[in-house]
């Protein structure tokens, strides 16, 4: 009898177990957009700049040439606010930080759905993250730049440049300037739409697909709950 109950016992400590590490897990893989905002599934929350739209032609300037926007720029939300939050938008390692003024950039690597890909975060500040930390959708990784560092900068870098890559960042060589800068991004290179596609995701796009499918399986996992409970 007491062999019953401990072997009960064990088993249902075993279920709930498996439980906890099922909703961590859901949790740390699930994807909200990288700004502090009152929710962070949802594109309601959120306006892009002017010309922060995905694949939008970018004008030639001194030593750039004409390409495609390869991300979108999210335009800060609350003007009197001095400290917007930064996230990660999902789980992931830092593989790459540039801390050098106005450019500065974060990459991420993430695992989804059996593939690598790779979110990219610029024009950020205080940043909190180094190359091999691990981080989940609620890790502040930086935040975007205050007054002062605009005044210094320029005013046309308030805003979050994001960006998810399917191909592989290239590798550099860290500098004594940008000693934790191991990779770059093709940002400025995607002249065409078929090079940015080969590339490059368009995050609205993501964003909604992968909301989609998490609301799907709760839904699934709750209709299933009430249908079992329904036999019972």
């Amino acid at each position: 009898m007491n062999q019953n109950l401990q072997a009960a016992g064990k088993g249902f400590v075993l279920l709930l177990l498996m439980c906890t590490g099922i909703k961590s897990a859901t949790a740390q893989s699930q994807w909200l957009l990288p700004l502090e905002v009152e929710n962070r599934a949802s594109l309601r929350n959120v306006r892009l700049t002017n010309i922060g739209a995905f694949a939008l032609p970018r004008k030639t300037r001194p030593t750039v040439s004409t390409h495609l926007h390869a991300g979108i720029d999210f335009a800060r939300w609350a003007r009197d606010k001095d400290t917007v939050r930064v996230f990660a938008a999902s789980a992931g390692k830092v593989i790459s930080v540039r801390t050098d003024g106005a450019f500065a950039q974060i990459i991420i690597e993430h695992h989804d759905r059996g593939k690598k890909l790779w979110t990219v975060y610029e024009h950020v500040a205080g940043i909190r993250v180094r190359p091999g930390e691990m981080v989940s959708s609620q890790t502040v990784i930086a935040r975007l730049m205050s007054r002062e560092e605009l005044v210094h900068y320029g005013w046309q870098f308030n805003h979050l440049h994001f960006e998810i890559l399917i191909a592989p960042p290239k590798p550099l060589v860290p500098t004594l300037r940008t000693p934790h800068r191991y990779f770059m991004t093709y940002a400025l290179e995607c002249e065409t739409e078929a090079e940015l596609l080969q590339r490059y995701i368009n995050p609205p796009e993501f964003f909604k697909s992968r909301w989609q499918h998490y609301n799907l399986s709760k839904s699934s996992g709750s209709a299933s709950e009430a249908l079992s409970k329904t036999r019972k």
